[in-house]
């Protein structure tokens, strides 16, 4: 799936009108985009629980509380290396974050969520977070398609405009992954703090615990070409 996006901006150079086929210092810019889903290998339940206000702002999670919460889940015959307990940014939730295979995440991910409320009554918000052991191949895949979506977008523009289309003189890219809450950022990155937000049923980015396995990456770029007359 490609998702398009068009945007023109031409800049002329100031001077006599160059020979054809010279460059006559025009630029022109165009945006792509692309994004790539592909089938998870890696699955989290994620519990969010409400940072507690204090006269300067959110109070540190108390050790006690984590050391429980570490307890109640080990006793469910997980390991502590496939459980972190992190702040979010900003002052949001805390994120109780724990691995599990996607086979087991639909019943054992519901005796993670008990366990957590059990200690720390009820939570913001909880949900299922996937990934991919290679997801930089992912993103790979979406930029390509973005790169070729924006030199289309390019070309057809630089015809529309009666121009021939030169070199690339600059690239830029933005990833951002749609959301019905809002942007989110990039899937692939390892710190859940960065992408997970709480907005929507299950905080931004999260999913039900027996969504489809999958990803999705996206991105877009803006590439600038030199131009001159045909």
């Amino acid at each position: 799936m490609v998702r398009l996006s068009l945007d023109l901006t031409v800049t002329y150079a100031i001077g006599s009108d160059p020979a054809p086929g010279a460059d006559s210092g025009a630029r022109l810019t165009a945006g792509g985009s692309g994004s790539a889903t592909a089938k998870a290998n890696e699955a989290y339940i994620v519990v969010l629980i409400p940072s507690q206000s204090g006269p300067f702002g959110p109070q540190p999670f108390a050790s006690k509380t984590r050391d429980e919460l570490l307890e109640a889940i080990r006793d469910l015959d997980i390991d502590e290396e496939d459980i972190e307990i992190s702040n979010s940014l900003l002052g949001g939730p805390v994120i109780v974050s724990v691995e599990l295979s996607i086979d087991e995440l639909t019943d054992k991910g519901e005796e993670v969520i008990d366990a957590v409320e059990e200690v720390v009554g009820n939570s913001q918000s909880h949900g299922a977070w996937f990934s991919h052991s290679n997801c930089a191949a992912v993103l790979d895949e979406a930029r390509e398609q973005a790169i070729e979506d924006a030199h289309r977008n390019a070309e057809a523009l630089a015809a529309a405009a009666g121009f021939e289309l030169g070199d690339l003189a600059a690239l830029t890219e933005s990833q951002t992954q749609p959301s019905p809450y809002g942007p989110r950022q990039n899937p692939c990155s390892d710190d859940l703090s960065t992408v997970i937000g709480v907005g929507g049923p299950y905080g931004a980015g999260l999913v039900a615990l027996d969504a489809e396995p999958e990803i999705t990456v996206a991105t877009t770029v803006t590439v600038t070409y030199s131009i001159s007359n045909p």
